[in-house]
């Protein structure tokens, strides 16, 4: 067996990667983070060092991450439950015709009030 080359079925170290820091965010480390997080951000805010905006923002990431499985199932779901709808051929357009354009109606005496020079 080669060391370093690719094994069908098996997935690539790129994967392994993302599903350690998954893993690793999302497990009791990633907890633990985030509720020193939100305990110093509390603290700070009681003291008034912190704006509000700035403590909701962290609450927010907080949930987004915790909550990111359940939104990615939640997106997976919706992607799948809709229907491709067919697209119709496109309707012709009509080529307008050419009508004859008339010539200029023939006027014996437009240049008999024109001097000449």
């Amino acid at each position: 067996m080669m060391t370093g080359s690719w094994i069908p079925g098996r997935p690539s170290a790129l994967v392994d990667s993302a599903n350690w820091w998954t893993a690793l965010l999302t497990g009791t480390i990633g907890n633990v983070v985030a509720v020193i997080a939100i305990a110093w951000l509390g603290f700070m805010m009681l003291e008034g060092h912190l704006q509000i905006r700035s403590g909701i923002r962290v609450v927010i990431g907080c949930f987004i991450l915790f909550g990111a499985p359940l939104i990615a199932a939640g997106l997976m779901s919706a992607s799948h439950s809709v229907q491709a709808m067919p697209v119709p051929p496109p309707t012709p357009v009509p080529t307008p015709i050419a009508t004859p354009k008339k010539p200029p109606s023939f006027d014996p005496y437009a240049g008999a009030s024109v001097p000449n020079q």
